[in-house]
């Protein structure tokens, strides 16, 4: 038996019935994919800027060029035309003082707020800055025209500045300096910027732990240094101090890499979809064949599966780089404990093995300025001298070469080491490089004690090396054909057994 034609299947009602239900549900649908790709779009402008904002925290070179850089990438994110940073004083630890770092899309028109700003310093709990360093948290302000608390207000002078927004920069519990953001009209509050201030304090508290640790190992180095020129040790140690401190930032990169790489897995996503399964556990079968949702999930489980081994084998590679940078510590340890252990002791020593381990010391500071360097090792025997001297010399002489390549373009930076016989009684252990070079009124200088034409030098290396060599009845000479033209020091040591004609 069939339906008539003003059946069920064909009444009227039912089928705008079925056709609202169908519309109801297609725009639903929709308006679930336009929120979706909405919150993706937000999501994707935050990682936009915590990436920018951690790449600048780990390219700059100082302080001040971190939270100059950070002002600029937040204000351009929010839109904001007034970004300003509170450091805590030196002198006070519950007091607040001006950073002197801005960012004004406007100097004329902010400058009263800047000068008033930079006039005023702030105790724990008092305006802005200090209810953030007292509660550790992010404070907005809709209008600080209204709010008592805001006492630059108070000088009677137009500011031109209405929302404001602050946030701690974090180290651990401890309030390290406090970010203040302000724009020209009231504004609500942006729970958003809320959650993202929170990582960014926290992003750059490792930068000020970061700089600790820099000043921390530059005081130990300034004392290591003191104690290791009475020794002969200064050069050994700047180098060995030096490397490892590199290492450590490479480590540290790695590090804050693969938290950030652990924190934005995708592994989450799995977890969704196995409670989807859990609910719907009573029927399966039906809501994997016939239900929308459930006909996608076996491809999103695939998709996902891939994303989830490339994350894994990201990790892998983040856990393979940090042992590689530890084991890279342990052999730079190594190789200035082996010298140590020989200071002031004349052995039959293999110059080749000599120059790697002077290399292998001064490898992160030569990648990391992209210098090319060339061997060319002869196979003269073994010298006579003392490990840790030579080991210094060596050490000082590519250091020294590195810093004349500096001003030469990244891509034509060389250094040559070479060992050449002298005489069929010495070795010539040489580092030329194709750097500033050496004018001829310098060269009869430059073993001086005293004497250096770096701005920060203390004229003590090559002295000291100057000194060491002639100590092991060598010498060590200079070759310069003047500026521009390269240089080359040569440290001349005589051969354990003569070459034979």
């Amino acid at each position: 038996m069939t339906d008539s034609p003003t059946g069920p299947a064909t009444d009227p009602s039912r089928l705008l019935a079925r056709v609202d239900r169908e519309r109801n549900a297609r725009l639903q649908a929709e308006a679930l994919a336009e929120r979706g790709m909405r919150q993706l779009y937000e999501r994707q402008q935050h990682l936009e800027v915590l990436h920018g904002i951690a790449e600048t925290a780990n390219a700059a070179l100082s302080l001040d060029a971190c939270l100059r850089m950070t002002l600029d990438q937040w204000c351009r994110y929010t839109g904001w035309p007034v970004g300003h940073f509170y450091l805590i004083s030196e002198e006070s630890a519950g007091r607040l003082i001006s950073a002197g770092e801005w960012h004004l899309n406007n100097t004329e028109k902010f400058s009263a707020f800047r000068d008033i700003t930079e006039a005023t310093t702030f105790e724990r709990g008092v305006g802005l800055p200090g209810r953030v360093m007292e509660t550790g948290r992010a404070v907005w302000v809709v209008d600080v025209t209204e709010w008592p608390g805001f006492l630059r207000a108070r000088q009677g002078v137009q500011l031109n500045v209405r929302g404001a927004f602050a946030f701690p920069v974090l180290l651990g519990d401890e309030t390290v300096a406090v970010a203040e953001f302000f724009s020209t009209e009231p504004e609500e509050v942006n729970e958003t910027w809320l959650n993202l201030a929170t990582q960014v304090g926290t992003m750059l508290g490792r930068v000020f732990e970061r700089l600790r640790a820099q000043r921390e190992i530059e005081r130990t180095h300034q004392l290591l240094l003191r104690a290791s020129r009475e020794a002969g040790m200064a050069e050994v140690a700047n180098g060995v101090l030096h490397n490892v401190g590199n290492v450590l930032t490479s480590l540290n990169l790695v590090v804050q890499t693969a938290q950030e790489r652990a924190a934005a897995s995708r592994v989450s996503h799995f977890q969704r979809a196995m409670e989807m399964m859990q609910r719907e556990s009573a029927r399966l079968g039906e809501f994997l064949t016939h239900d929308a949702k459930g006909r996608e999930l076996p491809g999103f489980l695939a998709r996902l599966a891939d994303i989830l081994i490339a994350e894994n084998t990201r990790l892998r590679s983040d856990l393979e780089n940090l042992a590689r940078h530890c084991e890279h510590i342990r052999e730079i340890v190594v190789t200035q404990q082996g010298a140590s252990h020989s200071l002031g002791k004349i052995e039959e020593l293999d110059p080749a093995q000599l120059f790697e381990d002077a290399i292998r010391l001064n490898a992160d500071s030569l990648n990391r300025h992209g210098i090319r360097l060339e061997r060319s090792f002869a196979p003269l025997g073994r010298v006579r001298a003392d490990r840790h001297r030579v080991l210094q010399i060596l050490v000082n002489l590519l250091h020294n070469a590195k810093d004349a390549l500096m001003s030469v373009e990244r891509s034509k930076r060389g250094i040559r080491v070479t060992i050449a016989p002298h005489e069929a009684v010495n070795a010539c252990l040489s580092v030329a490089d194709n750097g500033v070079g050496i004018a001829p009124e310098v060269r009869d200088k430059i073993f001086q004690h005293g004497f250096t034409t770096k701005p920060d030098g203390h004229g003590f290396g090559l002295h000291s090396a100057a000194l060491a060599a002639r100590d092991m009845g060598g010498r060590l000479t200079l070759g310069s054909d003047g500026p521009g033209r390269g240089a080359t020091f040569t440290l001349i040591l005589p051969l354990a057994r003569p070459i034979l004609p």
